[in-house]
């Protein structure tokens, strides 16, 4: 749509499990998050409630109030998401679990699931009470839900830490 002072601005609508809202976005938040909104698009979306404009304090005295809406800070592919707020991905072994077979199996997942996040793997030793963090220089991962139920499998522990 075009404005009352001729700049660009749309009206859009989300949605999710819990029902439908829609975004009125003129300006900066226009120019910003109109390439986002296409039809049947995954997105996380990372914004606020507040006021929809500024009253004065002497009319908020007199009990005006304003409106509440939906103010988007920030938009984000849903399948990009994990690549964005993950700085690295950690896994716990313990020496216990070092084996020929275990390591063949932990080793064919990560060459499976190739990505860009750092790789931490904490090593411990309950008999010694040594622990260890090494940084994988060799993998990185990509991770997602089939690589989380593996290592669930294998009975590793895992973290992902966050940027």
């Amino acid at each position: 749509m075009i404005t009352k002072n001729g700049s660009q601005g749309a009206r859009v609508i989300i949605e999710d499990y819990s029902g439908s809202y829609e975004i009125a976005l003129f300006g900066k938040d226009y120019e910003n998050f109109i390439a986002f909104m296409q039809l049947h698009a995954h997105l996380y979306l990372e914004g606020e409630i507040a006021e929809k404009y500024f009253i004065k304090p002497e009319d908020r005295a007199q009990g005006r109030t304003a409106p509440f809406v939906l103010k988007i800070k920030k938009i984000n592919l849903l399948g990009t998401l994990a690549e964005s707020h993950m700085s690295s991905f950690w896994i716990a072994v313990d020496s216990a679990m070092l084996d020929a077979d275990f390591r063949k199996r932990l080793q064919k997942l990560l060459k499976a699931n190739p990505g860009n996040t750092t790789l931490e793997v904490y090593l411990s030793d309950k008999a010694t009470g040594y622990n260890l963090t090494f940084y994988s220089k060799k993998f990185r991962v990509g991770v997602n839900n089939d690589f989380i139920l593996e290592l669930e499998r294998l009975g590793i522990p895992y973290k992902v830490n966050k940027k």
